[in-house]
């Protein structure tokens, strides 16, 4: 599909009531994610999937701009080359109805554990579901820790 076509989503946004949006492995890029202006004012749009579009943190920043506004309850953005930065800026712009949180295969560090830790303890977004796995490079003390702040917060973590 390719950031071209994004525009053409974002035409089909403006007038949907879409609950599902799968765009995953579509060649968005960041280009395409800025495109997706209309995200901003979907007021029934719950779930997105941007799975494996090397959107990056520039892609992620973009889709900062316009998630707090949001309804999305499910964001998927696994494989899509995310690093700690854009891990954070993610995390300050997720909404509050954000229940379930897909980083597999990101860039993510042991850095971003602070952020993760600090979104699981959150009532604001309430996460129910994490997914870190993949080749994110957690280290195993980190984990432990994310997995016993999810335990006590009733959050299912996922590697």
């Amino acid at each position: 599909m390719g950031p071209r076509c994004a525009v053409h989503i974002d035409r089909i946004l403006l007038k949907s009531t879409l609950v599902y949006l799968h765009l995953g492995n579509n060649r968005l890029g960041s280009e395409g994610v800025r495109r997706l202006r209309a995200l901003e004012n979907h007021k029934t749009l719950v779930v997105l999937d941007l799975w494996n579009n090397d959107l990056g943190d520039t892609g992620v920043e973009y889709l900062a701009d316009v998630l707090p506004s949001t309804k999305l309850e499910r964001l998927k953005l696994g494989t899509n080359n995310i690093t700690d930065h854009g891990c954070q800026v993610l995390f300050a712009s997720l909404p509050s109805t954000m229940k379930d949180l897909d980083l597999f295969s990101s860039q993510l560090t042991s850095a971003s554990v602070n952020v993760i830790a600090q979104a699981l303890l959150s009532t604001d977004p309430k996460l129910t579901n994490l997914n870190v796995g993949g080749e994110n490079q957690i280290s195993q003390v980190n984990r432990e820790m994310l997995e016993e702040i999810a335990k006590v917060h009733k959050c299912i973590l996922e590697w």
